[in-house]
C-alpha cells in the first residue's frame, strides 16, 4: 500500500474570519455504488484525537513519535482509511487548521463532506486554528446530498464573535447512510458539566434520530456524566476497548449511538498511534 502525502491547501484559513466552517454541496462520484445495495450491512466509524499540540518526541509512554502538528497521525489515518475503503463517519479532535483542510482534500471525491469547528486560537504553539473535524459519507439520495450542519459550543449555542479562549465546540453533519438519515458529530470535552450539557443539547437537537457522538470526553466510564450518557438509551461503540488514552492508560474516548436506532456489532479495534490517543474503529448497523 502506498501512503499518499497530504496535499497542501493554499487557501488562507485565517481569511475566513469565522468560528465554524460549513461543508459545501457534494455531488455523487462517477460510478459510485449506491448505498442502498448494502442495507442491513454494518458500516465503520472512527474517532481519533490526533494530539496536534502537546505531543512531542519521546513524550509518550510507548515511545511514540510526533512531529509537525498532526501531520504524522493524519497520515496514519489516511493509510488505514484507504485500506478499509473509508469509514462512513470520521471524527477527529485537536486538529490544527492546516491539517483539517489537508485531510478534507484527501477525502474521496464526491462521496464525503467535512466540517471544521475552531475551538481555540493557539499561535503560541504554532497552531493558529485548533478544534474538531468531522467527515461523513453523504449517501446516495441526490435530493438530499447537500449536507446540513449543526454546531455546538460547550454543548450549547456559540457566543457571537471570535473567542480566543479554549471553549469546546464541535460540528455535527447530516448524512444518509444506506438510505437512513444519520448525524455524525465530533466532540472534545474538558469538564463534567460540558458532558452533561452536551447530552441535553443532543437530546433536544436530534431526539431519537440515528446520531453518533464521537470523541474525547476526558472522563472515565462509571463517572456521573458518563453514567448519564449510558442511561440515555445510548451505547458506546468503543466500550470493548479498555484503554483509549495512553497518557494515563484510561478509557476517555467514546462513540455514543441510540440503542433504538443503532446496533453495535461486537467488533471494535484500536490502532497504536503517534498520538497519545489510540485511533479507534468500530462497526455499527441500523436496527
Amino acid at each position: 500500500m502506498t501512503m499518499r502525502l497530504l496535499r497542501l491547501v493554499t487557501t488562507s484559513i485565517m481569511a475566513l474570519g469565522a468560528i465554524a466552517v460549513a461543508p459545501q454541496d457534494i455531488e455523487p462520484a462517477a460510478g459510485a455504488a449506491p448505498d442502498h445495495a448494502l442495507v442491513g450491512a454494518p458500516f465503520e466509524v472512527t474517532a481519533f484525537n490526533i494530539c496536534s499540540l502537546n505531543c512531542s518526541d519521546g513524550s509518550l509512554p510507548t515511545g511514540g513519535q510526533f512531529t509537525n502538528f498532526g501531520l504524522v497521525p493524519a497520515n496514519e489515518l489516511i493509510v488505514l482509511a484507504e485500506a478499509y475503503d473509508w469509514p462512513r463517519v470520521i471524527a477527529l479532535n485537536e486538529v490544527c487548521g492546516q491539517t483539517a483542510w489537508s485531510l478534507t482534500a484527501e477525502l474521496p471525491a464526491g462521496l464525503y463532506a467535512a466540517s471544521y469547528y475552531v475551538s481555540a486560537r493557539r499561535p503560541d504553539a504554532g497552531c493558529a486554528l485548533y478544534g474538531n473535524w468531522v467527515a461523513v459519507r453523504t449517501g446516495d439520495i441526490p435530493a438530499t446530498r447537500s449536507t446540513e450542519v449543526h454546531y455546538y459550543w460547550d454543548g450549547g449555542t456559540p457566543p457571537p464573535g471570535d473567542d480566543t479562549s479554549e471553549n469546546r465546540g464541535g460540528p455535527c453533519l447530516r448524512s444518509f447512510i444506506y438510505l437512513e438519515q444519520t448525524w455524525g458529530c465530533s466532540a472534545h470535552l474538558a469538564t463534567s458539566s460540558q458532558a452533561t450539557t452536551l447530552l441535553s443539547w443532543a437530546n433536544t437537537q436530534f431526539g431519537t434520530t440515528p446520531q453518533l457522538m464521537l470523541g474525547d470526553f476526558n472522563l472515565e466510564p462509571g463517572t456521573g456524566p458518563i453514567t448519564s450518557w449510558d442511561n440515555s438509551n445510548r451505547n458506546d461503540v468503543f466500550a470493548a476497548i479498555p484503554v483509549t488514552f495512553e497518557g494515563t492508560a484510561k478509557h476517555f474516548d467514546y462513540g455514543w449511538g441510540h440503542q433504538t436506532a443503532l446496533e453495535f456489532v461486537p467488533l471494535a479495534t484500536a490502532h497504536q498511534s503517534a498520538s497519545d490517543h489510540h485511533q479507534l474503529w468500530g462497526d455499527v448497523r441500523f436496527r
